[in-house]
């Protein structure tokens, strides 16, 4: 309509004059996809990628979703891809190829996959390059871009007979870390990590080191607020900080920012944000991550499972994207569909 067409021109302009300002700024209240937590994706030059999510524990996506405009408008690529609903997954982008990995998915996320699916055209179509992989089926783990080639790490499973697993049920956890050049051929480069005994860890690489944080043994923990890092891409690991100032949790969101290594959110709705230059020494940049009022109870805020980029601007500017993600401070535990910047001059 035409009045939803200013409403939508005065929200882009607000958000291109708070463009470069410091702090988090609202790009779109409620996108076009809808409300889902752990959904995967990628920023190719700008162009953001949103792959499946879930909605509680019973519903499944598998539908791809497009944004040209840094996250204020979505176009629906795809409304139900060939590989199955899922998340959890890993989402990556390397030689102009979109990967769709592994995951978790059925009702009751009782359905772990092993399967690799391959698209070209940034999620129109799809390939199944690979029915199952020499990794184990999994979830929870962490799969990112590094020097060409793809490296997948860590992630559980569990026995669906153990309904609903991913509450209650045994997890088997996977030590192991594995990389491939083309998404197709993978090699095991190391097992019996200990670092690994968890899901929803986070890796971030920096000059050549990989660092690990975060995660949990099971959605009622513990969780963990240790910090590892190895220098060899993943072969072998050192603890170099047994428990951060940041506190244990897991779903949080670790990136690189200029030189910070960065830390924000995660369960149960933690909003504040932490950076770091080595790993060991952390710093609190800010406890209203989203803009959170935190002396207001009566509105959940904070947020855990949602999906982030780093985009880097013409002026190689870098500005931090937050899409979706999870809520559980009070019934009937939301999940969302909003998308948010985060600016920070002293970082660029």
């Amino acid at each position: 309509s035409i009045l939803f067409s200013i409403c939508l021109l005065l929200v882009f302009q607000l958000n291109i004059s708070n463009a470069g300002s410091n702090g988090w700024s609202l790009i779109n209240p409620k996108a076009s996809f809808s409300v889902r937590a752990s959904p995967h994706g990628v920023d190719v030059n700008g162009v953001f990628i949103l792959t499946g999510g879930r909605n509680s524990t019973d519903t499944m996506h598998n539908d791809v979703w497009r944004s040209d405009d840094k996250g204020l408008t979505w176009q629906l690529v795809l409304k139900k891809a060939p590989w199955e609903a899922r998340a959890y997954h890993f989402c990556v982008f390397l030689n102009n190829s979109l990967f769709v990995m592994g995951g978790q998915g059925g009702n009751g996320l009782f359905e772990f996959f092993d399967d690799i699916w391959r698209s070209d055209d940034l999620g129109k179509t799809w390939t199944n390059i690979v029915k199952h992989a020499p990794w184990q089926p999994r979830a929870g783990g962490y799969g990112f871009v590094y020097d060409n080639e793809i490296y997948l790490m860590g992630g559980a499973n569990c026995d669906p007979t153990e309904f609903p697993c991913n509450v209650n049920g045994k997890r088997n956890y996977f030590t192991d870390v594995w990389k491939s050049p083309d998404g197709q051929h993978w090699i095991q480069i190391a097992t019996n990590i200990s670092a690994m005994t968890r899901e929803g860890l986070i890796i971030v690489p920096k000059d050549g080191i990989f660092y690990l944080f975060g995660g949990d043994n099971g959605f009622n923990g513990p969780y963990f607020n240790d910090v590892w890092a190895s220098k060899d891409k993943g072969k072998t690991w050192e603890m170099i900080i047994k428990n951060a100032e940041w506190s244990a949790r897991t779903g949080q969101v670790g990136v690189l920012l200029g030189e910070y290594i960065i830390m924000f959110g995660g369960y149960p709705d933690l909003t504040d944000m932490w950076r770091s230059l080595d790993g060991k020494t952390w710093e609190l940049v800010t406890n209203d991550c989203w803009n959170c009022n935190l002396n207001n109870t009566d509105k959940p805020c904070g947020k855990f499972d949602f999906e982030f980029f780093v985009d880097i601007d013409e002026n190689g500017e870098e500005t931090i994207y937050t899409m979706a993600g999870d809520q559980e401070t009070s019934a009937p535990y939301p999940q969302d569909n909003d998308v948010w910047s985060y600016y920070n001059s002293s970082m660029n």
